[in-house]
């Protein structure tokens, strides 16, 4: 913080404080005006959980502003226990200016269809797909992260026109 106060004339550690706030104000500011000027904008944030505590102030100031621009947000985020006060209050803005969603899990015949289409098989042992699904716990990311795993530990391997799937 020391460095981020004299980039804005702040040259005691007292005020640091004023200059991460005068930061995220900037920050927001830059995304406002470039959001008016070159017309609608998508900003994407995934795993919001990750994000650092500077990140999130700026996304709750520009959700503040999200009514003066043109700009939509897109939070993505597990929920895990992980949140943090700053996504609470991202959740607790005005309902009128945003939609939460929250997707169903993936379970049975959508943990088959999404390892068909990653892996490009047709036909798919069974087991595996139970045992992607009991690893991933109904996530998307984790259910390819999972087919991923078994992929690189060998447990899943080309066989003839298909794969063969062994969990040992």
């Amino acid at each position: 913080a020391p460095s981020l106060g004299r980039v804005f004339g702040i040259h005691d550690t007292e005020n640091a404080g004023a200059a991460q706030v005068a930061l995220a104000e900037g920050a927001v500011e830059l995304l406002v005006r470039v959001s008016r000027a070159a017309g609608p904008l998508l900003l994407v944030v995934d795993d919001l959980q990750w994000t650092d505590p500077a990140s999130r102030d700026v996304l709750l100031r520009l959700a503040h502003r999200i009514a003066e621009v043109p700009l939509a947000l897109v939070f993505a985020s597990r929920e895990d226990g992980r949140s943090s006060p700053a996504f609470d209050r991202l959740l607790n803005l005005d309902r009128t200016r945003f939609e939460v969603v929250r997707p169903s899990p993936l379970i049975g015949r959508d943990v088959e269809e999404l390892i068909r289409v990653h892996l490009g098989y047709e036909e798919l042992d069974q087991a595996l797909v139970r045992r992607v699904e009991s690893l991933a716990g109904g996530g998307a990311t984790i259910t390819t992260k999972a087919l991923r795993t078994s992929l690189d530990t060998a447990a899943l391997r080309p066989k003839g026109g298909g794969l063969a799937f062994d969990p040992a």
